[in-house]
């Protein structure tokens, strides 16, 4: 059996490790775009929506088998992209503070929130310090994506093409590029609002935009701290600031609004000096009711979408390419909340 997944981002490449690991032969198509959503990913493994202090939704089952994934192919390949990375949540008061403590006896929580209340670092504003999420780490994307596409290379399975659904031809089995391919997986990002037939109004893309800082002072610890926006340590010297989610402004480029908001957001953290030496941008594709896409399209059972991670692709991928191929080689159902017959 061999598929064609059209998109490298996270969930393309956990299709293609998921459907290699049950003897599918994956071929992936990307035209190494940059600016999507997986540029924007800051790495988190994470089970918390720190925001609003609650567990993410369907967080026990999505790092067990994200652990699997990651970890089957991290010994198959002898590379690392989870990182022991501590992550914290900035207290703005007391009363965050003590809402932290709270949720640590949760019993649907305390097995991720430590009730210590930490210190910030004296790099960072702060007076009412931290808490810790545990099994929480960083997940090194740029390694990973880079190492599947070395997987598929090595295999002359990784095209570098930018495919559109015309180019696609269907007698029997789908035709592209010379070779045949039973089934075809869109997972394209936002791209694929352009395949006809998908449900275009089932996405509300946003746009993020993000700050690298060069430091003129060593950073004091490898801590990701979510202060409102993410401080994320790239080694000691440089930090990245962000994300922005922006729905309005889709228009490609840094946006003024975004990068005056980062501007103060890191003014208003960053207590040692630092310049700014880059400013970086994205879209991702959202849904309007926060759930990703899978399954098939409504006139084909050859064509399957793998879409609407938003920001936490890292975390989902891995079993929610699981579920799709469950979907397509064994026949199972997908969640009607994840299922993309719900905007049909």
């Amino acid at each position: 059996m061999r598929a064609l997944i059209i998109g490298q981002g996270l969930a393309g490449s956990c299709m293609a490790l998921e459907l290699l690991g049950r003897g599918v032969d994956a071929t992936i198509a990307d035209p190494n775009r940059v600016n999507n959503s997986t540029s924007l990913a800051a790495g988190l493994i994470n089970p918390l929506v720190l925001k609003r202090m609650k567990k993410v939704w369907r967080a026990d089952e999505f790092i067990e088998y994200a652990n699997l994934l990651y970890g089957k192919w991290e010994k198959e390949l002898q590379c690392k992209w989870r990182q022991s990375v501590p992550v914290y949540r900035k207290f703005h008061d007391v009363a965050e503070q003590n809402r932290w403590m709270e949720l640590s006896a949760d019993l649907g929580l305390q097995e991720y929130i430590n009730p210590v209340i930490e210190d910030m670092p004296n790099a960072v504003h702060g007076n009412f310090g931290m808490g810790k999420v545990i099994h929480a780490g960083w997940f090194d994307t740029q390694s990973f994506m880079d190492d599947v596409r070395s997987l598929l290379r090595a295999k002359n399975d990784f095209h570098s093409a930018a495919i559109k659904a015309p180019d696609l031809h269907f007698d029997s089995s789908w035709l592209w590029n010379g070779a045949n391919y039973d089934f075809v997986v869109w997972a394209n990002g936002t791209g694929v609002i352009e395949v006809p037939g998908f449900p275009t109004d089932a996405l509300r893309p946003s746009k993020g935009e993000l700050l690298r800082l060069k430091l003129h002072e060593m950073w004091p610890t490898d801590a990701i701290i979510k202060a409102g926006v993410f401080i994320l340590p790239l080694g000691r010297k440089e930090l990245r600031i962000g994300a922005t989610y922006d729905h309005w402004d889709l228009e490609p480029g840094i946006s003024e609004k975004g990068q005056n908001f980062l501007e103060r957001q890191a003014a208003d953290l960053i207590k040692v000096p630092y310049e700014i030496v880059g400013r970086e941008w994205g879209i991702r594709p959202t849904t309007k009711d926060r759930r990703p896409i899978l399954g098939r399209h409504a006139e084909s059972d050859r064509i399957y979408f793998f879409n609407g991670l938003g920001s936490r692709g890292v975390l989902m991928a891995p079993l929610l390419a699981k579920e799709l191929a469950d979907h397509i080689m064994d026949g199972v159902g997908l969640r009607p909340d994840v299922d993309v017959a719900r905007f049909y």
